[in-house]
């Protein structure tokens, strides 16, 4: 490709964008697997006994989503219980909740994931390359 030193800089230009939306995509790529990584994790780790409400239905509320913002992901859990002014986050009662004995779950499964995480997002971006 012959490019015409006039317009070296608009050639450059052109090819960057170019570059710039082919690294964009392989990165959305790569952060959709480090998001399953996570999901599966907690799916896994999610407490399934007798002594939660619907307690199958906990493990299976893992979910993903694309916010606004670009290149980020949100995971968390839809499983919701009846509280005293309407419906509160299973998640919430049982990571933060002083009485629970699975306090603290989801930042532990969070942080022992953060390598499995990254070798996945790495492994989508050499499948991209």
């Amino acid at each position: 490709m012959a490019i015409d030193i006039d317009n070296l800089e608009v050639a450059i230009s052109e090819i960057m964008e170019e570059y710039g939306e082919v690294v964009f995509k392989a990165t959305e790529k790569g952060i959709k697997a480090g998001e399953k990584v996570l999901i599966n994790n907690l799916k896994a780790k999610s407490p399934k006994s007798k002594g939660l409400p619907d307690s199958g239905g906990y493990a299976k509320a893992w979910k993903g989503k694309r916010k606004k913002y670009k290149l980020k992901r949100y995971v968390g859990n839809t499983k919701t219980v009846k509280g005293k002014k309407g419906e509160i986050p299973l998640s919430n009662i049982l990571e933060y909740s002083s009485d629970s004995k699975h306090k603290g779950l989801i930042k532990k499964t969070y942080n022992g994931s953060v390598n499995d995480i990254a070798r996945a997002i790495i492994d989508e971006l050499k499948k991209e390359a």
